[in-house]
């Protein structure tokens, strides 16, 4: 009896060392990858404190955003599949957040993260404007800003840009998302952030993500109305600006359903 127990756990103690010795090629990969994920990102790290964040390309500005979210994980393959869904890494940051739900491999935190630098970008360009005497001066300066803001925008959007006396920036916020029609943009609202940021005028602003710019008849019922609501309050509506899928920005003033 004792002999065969001797065996028996002569047999075992061969297959546990067995076991060990196969284990050990897998965790010395294992070790290995995640000693190359990390020498990448100090790599990563390194040029951009050294040569500045201009020298990485798309795909690499959301991996290295990406990196502060997910630690010891490749995010190289994921960062290229967001700059391929969203066509770039602006529009990967605004891109709606349950849109980046449905991207495999991209969590909450991750998610709140990129939201949190879309903002800061957003409020930084607004910083860049606001104050300025010839922040709005001519209309091509307008056209410019509109564009980066809707740059890479999948949704329609309704937005309003509080000017002073001076033509100047005092805010731009949105006030609708989704299709533009009586029932999204509140006329109320509007001039209650009026009244609040103590706006002598307003520029509209909304997008037509699917490319085509041109206004419809919901557009122009709005903007009349938006019009008619904001001249009880002697407040000017310079204009009303549609940004098509490709880039290209029609204004109501040229179109002739404003007046110049």
């Amino acid at each position: 009896m004792k002999k065969a127990m001797k065996k028996v756990t002569g047999k075992v103690s061969a297959k546990a060392k067995s076991a060990k010795v196969k284990s050990k090629p897998a965790k010395t990969a294992k070790k290995a990858a995640r000693s190359d994920s990390e020498g990448h990102r100090e790599r990563l790290r390194r040029r951009i404190l050294d040569m500045g964040g201009e020298s990485l390309q798309e795909y690499e500005l959301i991996e290295a955003l990406l990196i502060y979210s997910v630690p010891r994980r490749d995010m190289k393959p994921l960062a290229k599949r967001l700059e391929r869904l969203f066509g770039s890494v602006w529009g990967a940051l605004r891109a709606d957040p349950l849109e980046l739900r449905n991207v495999e491999g991209l969590g909450e935190s991750s998610i709140a993260l990129m939201k949190l630098v879309a903002e800061i970008s957003r409020r930084g360009a607004l910083s860049d404007l606001s104050g300025r005497d010839d922040c709005f001066s001519d209309w091509e300066t307008v056209r410019r800003y509109v564009r980066s803001v809707y740059k890479g925008a999948k949704k329609e959007s309704f937005r309003v840009l509080y000017l002073d006396g001076r033509n100047r920036l005092l805010a731009d916020e949105v006030v609708s998302r989704g299709t533009v029609d009586r029932a999204t943009v509140y006329i109320r609202e509007v001039l209650e952030r009026v009244v609040y940021h103590r706006a002598l005028s307003v520029i509209l602003v909304h997008n037509h993500p699917s490319g085509d710019p041109s206004p419809s008849a919901e557009d122009v019922e709005v903007t009349h109305n938006i019009r008619d609501a904001l001249s009880i309050l002697d407040v000017d509506l310079h204009d009303h600006l549609i940004v098509g899928g490709r880039g290209d920005v029609v204004r109501f003033t040229e179109l002739g359903l404003l007046p110049e």
